[in-house]
């Protein structure tokens, strides 16, 4: 039997595509499936990011899935920047904004269809590796084979298994989201707000769900956390000032979520025991991009550990590419940047549009040899 612990889109594809190739598979999610997102739930079209990706089918079946599944909300045709509360640029950037919960629902229920056991309000207690593989869930051990930690950073798990991520506090942030009515925006275009002053070492958003619905939100690094910052604080200034919001109503409460931002982890995996998703770390450091980067780290640790067809990190640079990379080189130079007066300064002076819109789409540019060696440290 294998274990998937975490329903989120690694954990849940996951579980669907062992079920469909005849695996004894069980999956354990803590709250009820689809029952807690807290996301934007953007996803750019494969046209965005494939130009980063050598082995582009995986991309492909993972988007043609979400799209055979009809979850998209909207369609997005357009990125606005702000810097420092005030209009910095656009660009075209193409996507949809995806229903998580109803996408996630119907994704493990394909997997309950293909065989695949279904343990919901499970959540994951302690796990010990000798004579054999067990997992407590709560009051119940499992006998297990192995297990894939689908269950978000920091992860329960690797921290069982003493799989170390190498992280600092300037590698994860604290994200909260809520999602509000009655917003006065352009419903094809998502707006992405850097502001030291509202979302240190992050970033702030308003991504539009349609039919005056949005998500609105903010993450912080961790570092600025730990310091005092409370990004609830913040996330209600940011309600209070931006005249998109003046007439908006909240939907949901506003809702928390610690993402990693720091690259893949040390350890990604050990003998019996594989991190995927947001667990290892495969959120873009520059834009906080997680979906579809953790649903091509479950393909790629099922062809790794699965069918046993190669090294897991070899298919995830295959899968995935160089948009982690990227991304964590371009995140460590911005912070030197736009967060300091003078930095934001030089950047909106300099910086064109398209060398922005390219940055943010963590693409190959000049600058990378300027952020590079930012990544080191």
């Amino acid at each position: 039997m294998i274990g998937v612990v975490g329903a989120g889109p690694a954990g849940s594809y996951m579980f669907y595509l062992l079920a469909k190739a005849g695996f004894k598979v069980a999956l354990h999610e803590q709250h009820q499936v689809g029952e807690r997102v807290v996301c934007g739930e953007l996803v750019p079209k494969p046209c965005e990011i494939e130009d980063l990706i050598p082995d582009k089918a995986p991309l492909y079946e993972a988007f043609n899935l979400m799209s055979s599944l009809k979850v998209w909300l909207c369609e997005i045709k357009e990125m606005e920047v702000y810097l420092n509360e005030r209009f910095w640029t656009s660009f075209g950037f193409q996507g949809y904004v995806m229903d998580k919960s109803l996408f996630l629902k119907n994704l493990v229920q394909m997997g309950v269809d293909e065989g695949g056991k279904l343990f919901e309000r499970s959540r994951f207690q302690s796990l010990t590796k000798h004579p054999t593989l067990k997992a407590k869930f709560n009051d119940n051990v499992e006998n297990l084979d192995f297990i894939i930690a689908a269950d978000g950073y920091p992860s329960s798990v690797a921290k069982a298994a003493n799989l170390e991520s190498g992280y600092t506090l300037n590698d994860w942030a604290l994200c909260v989201n809520q999602r509000m009515f009655n917003v006065n925006v352009n419903e094809q275009a998502v707006k992405i707000y850097f502001s030291a002053k509202v979302a240190p070492g992050g970033f702030a958003w308003i991504i539009p769900r349609g039919g005056k619905c949005a998500n609105v939100g903010l993450g912080v690094r961790m570092k600025y956390v730990k310091e005092g910052f409370n990004v609830l604080t913040s996330l209600r200034k940011l309600q209070r000032e931006l005249h998109e919001l003046k007439n908006a109503k909240p939907l949901t409460p506003p809702q928390l979520k610690t993402i990693p931002v720091g690259g893949y982890v040390k350890n990604l995996l050990s003998s019996s025991i594989v991190l995927v998703g947001d667990a290892a770390g495969t959120v873009v450091p520059i834009d906080g991009a997680g979906i579809i980067p953790a649903m091509l780290s479950s393909k790629a640790a099922l062809n790794s550990l699965i069918f046993k067809r190669g090294a897991y990190r070899s298919f995830l640079d295959r899968y995935l590419g160089s948009m982690i990379e990227n991304g964590l080189a371009y995140r460590k130079l911005g912070e030197k940047l736009i967060y300091s007066k003078l930095g934001s300064k030089l950047v909106k002076a300099l910086a064109t549009s398209n060398l922005i819109e390219k940055i943010l789409k963590a693409k190959d540019t000049w600058t990378l040899w300027l952020s590079k060696p930012f990544s080191a440290t």
